[in-house]
């Protein structure tokens, strides 16, 4: 009886869990940070970069970074202006 109740309210837990769970609407998906970067180093470090913020689409992403003539890149780990492990956006 007490592993049927406890069974009971931990599928409740769970399933109530996964329904506030945002999803994600990012152009570089969860893992990455969409930045504006001015100079790429083989695709391993970016320079001169900052971070955009919230974007929902590849063209929003866009108009941001041509603001200051920078490239769109989705990045892994920025840091102060430089960032690691960047790529385009899809």
């Amino acid at each position: 009886m007490h592993s049927t109740i406890f069974t009971f309210i931990t599928f409740l837990g769970l399933s109530a869990a996964a329904a506030v769970v945002p999803r994600q609407d990012s152009v570089c998906g969860p893992t990455y940070t969409p930045n504006c970067c001015q100079t790429d180093i083989l695709g391993v470090a970016d320079l001169n970069c900052r971070i955009v913020g919230d974007v929902t689409t590849l063209a929003e992403l866009q108009d941001r970074c041509e603001m200051d003539n920078s490239t769109p890149e989705c990045c892994a780990i920025p840091v102060a202006g430089q960032a690691l492990l960047c790529n385009s956006p899809v």
